[in-house]
């Protein structure tokens, strides 16, 4: 059994482990793919967002908001269509309204009461600040 008393800090993923990604991600490209004449289930759409994803963080570092964009040109080039730019910045657009998971804020500021809690993401500062406002809870560090 795990000793809590030692520790001072937890760190958290924040997307997919605090905040429902997946819900977020689907509302985004679901529409999107839709109106290209694209129908594929949930399942399908999150393992091409894997494969994509996965691909483009390969080589040198690019801000996260860059990697969704070009996710989005990704679908476009495996189906067959041109996103616009207001398409391509729909995903990265949509973190702002992604939504934790039901239980994530009343645990957090119970876990604030006894702890520093941190966030260790890829994501960029200012999608984070978008979702930061959804935890409800200041985070001692985000990295």
């Amino acid at each position: 059994m795990l000793d809590f008393e030692r520790y001072e800090a937890l760190t958290f993923d924040c997307y997919g482990t605090l905040v429902d990604w997946e819900t977020g991600m689907l509302g985004a490209l679901k529409p999107l793919l839709a109106q290209h004449g694209v129908e594929l289930d949930d399942d399908a759409i999150l393992d091409l967002f894997a494969e994509f994803e996965a691909e483009l963080e390969q080589g040198e570092y690019k801000p996260y908001r860059q990697v969704l964009e070009q996710v989005v040109q990704k679908f476009g080039e495996r189906f067959g269509f041109s996103p616009s730019e207001a398409e391509k910045s729909a995903l990265p657009n949509s973190i702002q309204q992604w939504l934790p998971f039901s239980d994530t804020v009343d645990a957090l500021k119970a876990l604030k009461q006894k702890y520093k809690l941190v966030i260790l993401s890829n994501v960029d500062d200012d999608l984070f600040a978008d979702t930061a406002k959804h935890l409800q809870v200041p985070f001692d560090d985000v990295r």
